[in-house]
């Protein structure tokens, strides 16, 4: 059987090849979850529009501290492949196919147990550049923890076309993940008003969501700084190069 008689017909899930200004690039999924600084860490520098996002998350027991549970609301369906698992819910090899509302935890079986992990890449489809913005949207809920009563659903665009609606610069070279960026929106919007943690059901006052066992503003912050700087040294370069040469 040829290559040819493989491949599935234009009309049947075809995938498009990679855009030409996109160079195709390979990553070691274990080699990248060692400097991970966050939970759901995009691998390749492309989350614009029409692509695929594969993202890393290694969840890792934590003694001493907690995880939470949140619900992810994503307007693009997420495809989840387990890379390694122990004392996890879900063994290695598993394949998932989230639904659009899906509960979020550690998904370790013992969270503080030091030898529990699980390592993912979950991967999502960006929007393509002219669908319309409310294609792609997503939301953060956080619930009561003793009666489950919705207490904060923040809504927010993932629309890979406009950056600047997560955090970002039009001109940004690496834009940030929307994900992450909506979740410490959402995380700091719940822990800043003891109002909101307060369940209007059962009177119940909510503990702040533990943020910072997922690492979010890591990244957030970290991206922005990286933008900023490669705009600063770029005019720097510019100005070092003689006509004709090109700055690495």
């Amino acid at each position: 059987m040829t290559v040819a008689e493989l491949a599935a017909s234009e009309s049947v899930g075809a995938i498009p090849l990679p855009g030409r200004d996109k160079e195709v690039l390979k990553i070691n999924v274990f080699e990248r979850g060692m400097s991970l600084n966050t939970q759901l860490a995009p691998m390749f520098p492309y989350v614009g529009p029409g692509d695929l996002v594969p993202t890393a998350c290694l969840l890792r027991g934590r003694p001493g501290e907690e995880y939470g549970q949140f619900w992810h609301e994503n307007s693009q369906e997420e495809v989840t492949y387990a890379f390694g698992s122990n004392l996890a819910m879900l063994p290695a090899g598993s394949l998932v196919v989230a639904p659009k509302i899906h509960g979020v935890n550690s998904f370790l079986k013992e969270p503080h147990n030091p030898d529990a992990f699980l390592f993912l890449v979950i991967v999502q489809r960006q929007s393509d550049a002219d669908a319309n913005p409310e294609d792609q949207y997503e939301a953060i809920h956080l619930r009561c923890e003793e009666c489950q009563e919705m207490l904060l659903r923040h809504v927010f665009s993932a629309d890979p076309t406009r950056p600047q609606d997560h955090g970002g610069h039009e001109d940004d070279r690496y834009p940030a993940f929307a994900t992450v960026h909506g979740a410490v929106v959402a995380a700091e919007k719940f822990n800043n008003d003891e109002e909101l943690r307060t369940c209007g059901k059962c009177g119940h006052l909510n503990a702040p969501f533990p943020a910072a066992t997922w690492g979010w503003h890591h990244y957030v912050s970290q991206s922005r700084l990286v933008n900023t700087a490669r705009s600063q040294v770029s005019p720097t370069a510019a100005d070092e190069v003689s006509p004709g040469e090109t700055a690495e």
